[in-house]
């Protein structure tokens, strides 16, 4: 799918995202999911969140969201959204007492918070949107997410993962 160049740092970590998701889903599918083994999923889950997830939310509600809602039909979505920041942000102050069942909720939930951003938010706003608006987007969303240290790049997978 074809992504403007002003939404495609924000896609970039939404593909991050979305590999952790597998990840835990395979981990928590494929059998008992021994203490060793969920110690190390619930770091990965937090080192995500504190290394690009906490400044990639903060980057959509300065930025992203405030430009969208200037559009009636990308409100409701935005509010959608919004919300289901407060409940990520609130299943991370959890993670280090998560079970897997609780991880497997949480990448359902990333999973379907993510594709809604990109699907619909992303691919609505690249059709409503002016060109010069679109563009106008890139230097704030960049410096949102540099100022909290965020990653903008793809990053190689870890051995093993």
């Amino acid at each position: 799918m074809w992504r403007d160049p002003s939404l495609r740092c924000l896609s970039r970590e939404h593909q991050h995202g979305l590999a952790l998701c597998v990840r835990l889903r395979r981990t928590i599918n494929s059998g008992p999911v021994h203490d060793v083994e969920l110690g190390k999923l619930r770091c990965e889950v937090a080192d995500f969140y504190q290394s690009e997830a906490s400044a990639h939310f903060d980057a959509e509600e300065q930025v992203l969201f405030p430009a969208a809602d200037r559009y009636a039909e990308l409100q409701a979505i935005t509010q959608r959204l919004r919300g289901e920041h407060v409940e990520l942000r609130r299943r991370a102050t959890e993670i280090a007492v998560a079970d897997p069942a609780a991880l497997a909720e949480l990448a359902e939930l990333l999973t379907r918070h993510i594709r809604l951003e990109e699907n619909e938010l992303f691919e609505r706003m690249q059709k409503l949107m002016p060109q010069a608006e679109l563009d106008a987007l890139a230097a704030p969303l960049e410096a949102a997410l540099a100022t909290s240290g965020a990653h903008c790049e793809l990053r190689a997978p870890l051995p093993g993962s």
